[in-house]
C-alpha cells in the first residue's frame, strides 16, 4: 500500500485500479455490510501487489524507503488517530476522566492478533508491511524455488503461526510474507507481460484480438478453478485441508483480479474513481476509521439504527467523498507525512 506503483518509472494503471477496488473493499468491510464483503481477499491483494514492486537495492536505500514510505506515514496517522480518540472521548463524555491514555502503547503489547490496536486497527498493516520489506531484503536473496517452498510452509502452518503471541504483529508479518513473496516471484511474470501486451494492443489490431482472447481464456480457467475450490471446501472436514483450499482460493482470486483489471477501460468514470483511491490507498487506509466513526455517530443520532447494511453503504459513500479534499490537502501541504515527496507528486501528475 505504499505510494510506489511503478516498474522502471512506468506506471501500471490497472494495478492502481485493483488497489482502488481493494481499498474501497476495506472501507466497506469496516462498515455494516452484506455477507459477500466478509471474504478476506482485500488484504492479500495489497501484500501481493507490494511484492510485485519489490526491487533489490543496497540496504541503506531499502531502509530509507521503508522509513519514508511506511514508518513516517504510520507515525503520522497513529498520532492523528490518538488525538481523534482523545477528542471523541471528551465530546461524548464532557470529561477526560476514564480516558484510556495507555492505548497509545497498544502497539507494544504482546498479542496473537492485530485487532488490539485500539487507536486505529487498520494501521497494523503498515507495521507488518515494514517488517515484511525488511525481512524480504534478506529472504529475497534466496533462490526462487526456496522462497516458494518457504511460502508454502508458512501457508500450511497458518493456524499455528497466527496463534503465536508476538510483539509488533510479527506473527502476522511472517504469514503475510508468503503473499508478498508470491507477488515478487509469480506476480512479476503476470503483471509485466500484461502491461507490455496492453501497450502493444494499440499498435496492432490482430495482436489485440489474440492477446485479449488469451487473457479471456486465462480468466475463464481461473473462474472455474476458483468455483471448484469453493465447492470442494464445503465437503472437507479436515481443518488442515480446509486451510490449504482457502489459500488456493485467495491466490486464485488475486490472479483473477489482476487479469480482469488488465482489461478495464481506463477512461470510464468507475475506472477514474478506482484509480484515484488506488493511488491514494495509503491515506484512505490511515484515515477512514476516524471519518467512519464520525459519520456512524451522526447517522445513529438521526435514525437510531446500527448494523443496517444500507446505513453501512451510506457511510461508505460519505467517507469516500470526505476523503477527496483531505487527500488533496495532505498531498499538497504534508506530502512527506503521507509517504510522498513533491517531486514524486509532480512526476505522478505528469504520468496522468
Amino acid at each position: 500500500m505504499t505510494n510506489s506503483i511503478s516498474i522502471n518509472n512506468t506506471r501500471i494503471d490497472y494495478l492502481d485500479l485493483l488497489k482502488g477496488f481493494a481499498i474501497l473493499w476495506i472501507v466497506w468491510y469496516h462498515q455494516p455490510h452484506p455477507a459477500f464483503v466478509d471474504h478476506y481477499y482485500h488484504v492479500p491483494v495489497f501484500f501481493f501487489v507490494s511484492g510485485v514492486f519489490f526491487r533489490q537495492k543496497n540496504f541503506v536505500s531499502h531502509l530509507n524507503g521503508i522509513l519514508t514510505h511506511i514508518v513516517v506515514p504510520f507515525v503520522f496517522f497513529y498520532l492523528i488517530s490518538y488525538c481523534f480518540q482523545f477528542a471523541r472521548f471528551f465530546f461524548e463524555n464532557q470529561t477526560l476522566i476514564g480516558f484510556e491514555w495507555d492505548q497509545v502503547l497498544d502497539l507494544f503489547r504482546q498479542e496473537c492478533s492485530g485487532n488490539y490496536l485500539r487507536v486505529n486497527i487498520p494501521l497494523w498493516f503498515l507495521v507488518s508491511l515494514a517488517e515484511i520489506q525488511l525481512l524480504y531484503f534478506f529472504v529475497g536473496k534466496l533462490p526462487n524455488l526456496v522462497i516458494l517452498f518457504l511460502s508454502l510452509v508458512i501457508l500450511i502452518t497458518k493456524e499455528s503461526l497466527l496463534s503465536w503471541q508476538t510483539y509488533l504483529f510479527f506473527n502476522q508479518s511472517v504469514y503475510w510474507l508468503s503473499y508478498y513473496a508470491i507477488g515478487d516471484i509469480v506476480g512479476k511474470h503476470i503483471v509485466t507481460p500484461n502491461n507490455s501486451r496492453n501497450r502493444q494492443f494499440t499498435k496492432n489490431t490482430q495482436l489485440t484480438f489474440s492477446g485479449k482472447k488469451y487473457t479471456y481464456c486465462i480468466i475463464a480457467a481461473l473462474i472455474i478453478s476458483y468455483i471448484l475450490v469453493r465447492i470442494a471446501s464445503h465437503y472437507l472436514y479436515n481443518s488442515f485441508l480446509c486451510n490449504i483450499m482457502y489459500e488456493i482460493e485467495v491466490i486464485s482470486f488475486i490472479i483473477l483480479s489482476v487479469y480482469i483489471f488488465s482489461l478495464f477501460n481506463g477512461k470510464s468514470i468507475i475506472a477514474k474513481c478506482l484509480r484515484f483511491y488506488g493511488k491514494n490507498s495509503l491515506i484512505v487506509l490511515g484515515l477512514h476509521i476516524p471519518i467512519t466513526i464520525v459519520y456512524g455517530g451522526i447517522l445513529f443520532k438521526l435514525f437510531r439504527i446500527t448494523g443496517n447494511n444500507w446505513i453501512g453503504f451510506a457511510i461508505l459513500i460519505l467517507v469516500c467523498i470526505t476523503l477527496i479534499p483531505i487527500i488533496y490537502l495532505l498531498k499538497k501541504y504534508f506530502p512527506f507525512c503521507v509517504g510522498y515527496s513533491k517531486a514524486h507528486i509532480t512526476m505522478d501528475n505528469y504520468r496522468k
